[in-house]
């Protein structure tokens, strides 16, 4: 499952489908957050058990992240576009 937050979805991505999914279970949920607080992120949730995701990865935009099989990929995040870059 891929989720992209928006300034209106941000409290349901980030809690209640994080919950929704482990509870599923959705084997994986990739996050990608423009508007964390920390700075632009992507985040892998994996190995869902007991309600919860046991294993996440958070990069930054602009680093790679790897998704495991069945995509088997490295996913490059230097095109993600950051907000402050966005058209007002």
């Amino acid at each position: 499952m891929v989720e992209i937050v928006s300034r209106s979805s941000m409290d349901i991505d980030r809690r209640k489908k994080l919950w929704g999914y482990a509870h599923a279970p959705v084997p994986l949920y990739l996050l990608i957050d423009a508007w964390d607080e920390a700075g632009p992120s992507v985040t892998l949730y994996e190995q869902p058990g007991n309600g919860r995701y046991n294993h996440a990865t958070t990069v930054e935009f602009g680093e790679k992240i790897r998704l495991p099989e069945p995509f088997g990929v490295e996913l490059d995040t230097s095109r993600f576009p950051r907000p402050e870059l966005w058209p007002s």
